[in-house]
């Protein structure tokens, strides 16, 4: 998968981060309406520039047909047509090296597409994963004397 998403282009990456960002906040399935406007916040920040919500419906779908990405049908009704994407058995790790290694053209050297957001919410996730993994160990420590 490294190399499928290592060839994606900035705007796609950028795609990609805002669903691993919603799937960190434990926020998906999310739809492509509700991924948007943080899309469209991300990439001005990091890119200087947007595409359209059409476009991004394009890497999504992309994304699912490569695996990346699973897709629920989600009508609602009359004028409520549309799918939710979640994250599929796909790696943080290899995302993060993903962007981590991506030069946005245009922007100062140096940068890539990891944002200050995404990287709070990473130290977050990985701060109750270690809580709760050290839980786990004092009570199996616990239960030893026991």
């Amino acid at each position: 998968m490294y190399e499928v998403t290592s060839d994606f282009d900035e705007q796609q990456k950028v795609t990609l981060s805002v669903i691993m960002l919603h799937d960190i906040r434990d926020e998906t399935p999310i739809s492509r309406e509700s991924l948007y406007p943080k899309y469209k916040q991300l990439s001005g920040e990091l890119l200087d520039k947007t595409t359209s919500k059409r476009r991004v419906a394009d890497y999504l779908k992309e994304m699912y047909q490569l695996g990346l990405l699973n897709r629920k049908d989600n009508y609602g009704g009359p004028g409520k047509s549309g799918y939710v994407y979640e994250l599929d058995t796909v790696d943080y790790e290899m995302i993060l090296r993903v962007l981590g290694e991506t030069e946005p053209s245009g922007m100062p050297e140096r940068s890539d597409l990891l944002s200050t957001e995404l990287i709070d919410e990473l130290e977050s996730f990985a701060g109750q994963q270690s809580t709760a993994r050290e839980a786990t160990q004092t009570q199996s420590s616990v239960d030893s004397w026991k």
